[in-house]
């Protein structure tokens, strides 16, 4: 049982560490040809029930080049959290909002979750982060 414990503790931290790394890479645009404007990347919920059901928060990300982004994927660091934008190809000037959702059913304490947009050629352009007090 604490090998177990101790072999998932270690699995989390790294796949944290794998995600800061991945993010700390990132650059506004991922191409130097487009320039995105993010109104947060932080985000705190507070305290949250984990009884309560999902909690949702939307970012917007705008296009503020003279050509269209197109999104790659969406990477996140827990099977609980849905990141949705609902569209390939922001156009040039145009704004969208990504909606994230999370069901922290089961966790408890701080918890701190990402999001890492990826550009076509799926290199990181930016993370996301969301953080919640669950009880």
């Amino acid at each position: 049982m604490i090998v177990e414990n101790y072999c998932r503790l270690f699995a989390k931290g790294l796949m944290t560490l794998l995600l800061l790394a991945a993010a700390s890479s990132c650059k506004t645009g991922g191409d130097s040809s487009h320039r995105l404007d993010f109104d947060l990347t932080v985000w705190n919920f507070g305290g949250v029930d984990s009884q309560g059901g999902s909690v949702f928060h939307t970012f917007r990300i705008t296009n503020n080049s003279e050509e269209d982004f197109v999104i790659g994927s969406l990477s996140t660091n827990c099977s609980c959290v849905h990141p949705y934008i609902g569209k390939v190809k922001i156009k040039a000037g145009e704004s969208v909002g990504m909606e994230v959702s999370i069901n922290p059913s089961g966790s408890y304490g701080e918890r701190e979750y990402f999001v890492i947009l990826h550009d076509r050629n799926e290199n990181p352009v930016q993370r996301f982060s969301l953080k919640m007090e669950v009880f």
